[in-house]
């Protein structure tokens, strides 16, 4: 009967403290819930529907202006305690900063995780999100400037400062064959070049054909790509190919896409 008294006939302030200490283990749980799980993630401007992507300019600023996931559109997302962040770019390496230059933009720049580089991750619903500089106070708004850069300028989160949380999807490759009309012996001088969906050269995505005429790219971040038959070597024949060109969305293993050579 004692017991029961203690337990019924427990002090206001004991029953203050206990209900504090709840609330503070649920905030724990909920912080901690907040933030994805995934480690690398795509960012996307809820305004716009435009894809975030470092390297932009000679100052590597980040900007939503693309249409596809690539290289530049893929960040690490890197926990540092409660619902700080770090973002770094995983083509270049580089963590982001925020309050680069007059504008405040956001730059894939540090080799560190300062002030600057450290954000809020202010979660809005199970897919979207926004992010405050811990240096500034300041929101992260897409949509800054004509090149839509981002920029921790904002005292308040509405459209421009929202984004949308993906995790990448899987690496996807690209074959086909050419086949040659004739037997002038030009395949052997030729191969497929690949180019982003604006007809940008990649660096370093170039294949020959090989000997019966087969070709193929692995490895490739989702996304649409256009592919085109161009010289290799030194050689420059005169051929025609049919199609001039290949516009794949490349999402798995896309097969099929011959050219003929005339």
């Amino acid at each position: 009967m004692r017991l029961k008294r203690s337990v019924h006939n427990r002090s206001p302030q004991r029953a203050a403290a206990a209900a504090t200490l709840g609330i503070v283990v649920l905030l724990s749980i909920v912080t901690a819930d907040a933030l994805p799980a995934a480690d690398l993630f795509t960012m996307q401007s809820a305004q716009s529907g435009k894809y975030v992507r470092a390297g932009v300019g000679s100052g590597s600023h980040l900007a939503a202006v693309s249409s596809h996931v690539m290289g530049w559109e893929i960040f690490a997302l890197e926990r540092l305690g409660g619902d700080r962040v770090a973002l770094r770019s995983t083509e270049n390496g580089k963590y982001v900063r925020a309050g680069v230059g007059p504008d405040s933009h956001l730059a894939a720049v540090s080799d560190h995780v300062r002030a600057w580089e450290t954000f809020k991750w202010i979660r809005l619903d199970d897919r979207r999100f926004a992010l405050q500089s811990a240096q500034s106070g300041k929101h992260v708004r897409a949509g800054v400037g004509p090149d839509s850069h981002l920029a921790a300028v904002s005292d308040h989160v509405r459209g421009w400062e929202t984004f949308v949380f993906a995790r990448p999807a899987a690496k996807c490759s690209i074959s086909g064959r050419a086949v040659e009309s004739g037997n002038r012996g030009v395949l052997r001088h030729l191969g497929v070049s690949l180019h982003d969906h604006d007809g940008r050269f990649l660096p370093g995505r170039g294949v020959r054909f090989n000997a019966g005429g087969a070709y193929s790219f692995s490895s490739l971040e989702p996304g649409w790509y256009i592919l085109r038959v161009t010289p290799h070597g030194k050689a420059d024949p005169l051929y025609r190919s049919e199609p001039r060109e290949h516009t794949v969305n490349c999402v798995g293993r896309v097969t099929g896409k011959n050219f003929t050579i005339r």
